[in-house]
Formats: structure tokens, sequence, C-alpha cells
């Protein structure tokens, strides 16, 4: 009999990597890892970002790269990321399925990945934020710290969109086909302005 797999996806700043697992005895049957070159210019000179649709193109490819044997196996995805970034997209308009296309998920609106580089924030746009009561330290590169500055200096961007992630809550979403986000408490955590003790947000301050 056949046994089941789990496939693991792993979006980091450089490269997309995926790992097929044998859930019975745990043991990695494939690996892939396939470049993302998704960096983009910039609209602040100390700004990181990187192109949404490059990064899915190179989860599609890592896919597609899966031997045949093991697709129809697979029975769970486990999907982590790089910490900290941030992408905005409106719901109902951030990508579409072609089921007829090589790459079925096909981006349609959504803002660039700002990153973990990110370092727009400087420490007197730090300072002049609200206090947090987190465990966790706000930076730039954080998500929620992203979305001060970009209501603060680019309120069009932020007025363009209703929804906002990291990149792998964001493909999550794609995968379960569904707008409504849901972040685990370690991503949460890494964008700034998360209770760790009580495990929410902190939504008066």
């Amino acid at each position: 009999m056949a046994k089941n797999i789990v496939l693991g996806i792993d979006l980091g700043t450089t490269s997309v990597k995926l790992c097929l697992v044998d859930q019975e005895d745990r043991e990695v049957v494939y690996t892939t890892t396939v470049a993302t070159n998704a960096g983009v210019p910039s609209d602040d000179e100390n700004g990181s970002e990187q192109s949404v649709p490059l990064i899915l193109q190179a989860v599609q490819k890592a896919f597609l790269d899966l031997p045949d044997r093991y697709k129809s196996r697979i029975k769970a995805i486990g999907v982590c990321g790089q910490m900290h970034g941030c992408v905005l997209w409106r719901s109902g308009s951030g990508w579409k399925i072609d089921k007829e296309s090589k790459n079925p998920i096909q981006i349609v609106d959504c803002s660039h990945l700002y990153t973990w580089q990110d370092g727009r924030c400087d420490i007197n746009f730090l300072q002049d934020l609200p206090a947090s009561q987190s465990t966790v330290k706000i930076a730039t590169g954080f998500g929620c710290v992203t979305l001060f500055w970009l209501l603060r200096n680019r309120p069009e961007i932020i007025h363009q969109f209703n929804r906002a992630a990291t990149i792998q809550d964001f493909l999550v979403c794609i995968l379960c086909n569904t707008d409504e986000v849901v972040m685990s408490s370690q991503n949460a955590a890494s964008w700034g302005y998360y209770d760790t003790i009580r495990n929410c947000w902190e939504t008066e301050m």
C-alpha cells in the first residue's frame, strides 16, 4: 500500500524549498530548491521589496519538479517562510486560478512583498509609533511597522487594499481559496503589536 506524503513548502528570502516526507516513518524522500530572483526596485532608498508573482512562479516550478509518483500521495501541506515581511491585496481580486495554465496560480492585484530586510523605518519613526506592550520589541521590517509607514507616507497604497499578511500566509490563502487570513502566533509576533502572553493583537493603543 502506498504511503501518505506530507509536502513542506519554505518561502525563503532568495529561494523556495520543497520537501516530501513519508508520513509514517518521517523519512525525507525528496527535496528541491528554486531561486526566486524576485528582488525589485523599492520606492524608498532604504527599502527592500520583492515581486510576489516571481515568488509564486518559483513555487509552481518547484511543484512541477516533484516526481509524479509522489504527487497523488500528498495528504497534507505545511508552509513556512520569511518572517516579518508584509504583502497587501484586495479581497476577491488578489489572484485567480487557471487550471489549464502551466502556472495555474496567477497573481492579479497585490503589492510588492516588503521584506524583513526593509530599512525605511528609522529610529525617529519607530520612536513616534504607539507604544507596544509586547515582549517583542518592534523594529523596521516588521509587518505592522511597515503598515504604519505606508499609512503615513504612501496612503494611496494602503487604500488600494484591504488584506495584509506574510508571504507564506498569502500562499496559504491561495491554496485554501480564501481571503480570510489565518496567521500563526509566531508570524504574528514577528509583525509586532502582538501580545504573546494573551495570544492576541494589541488593538487598543
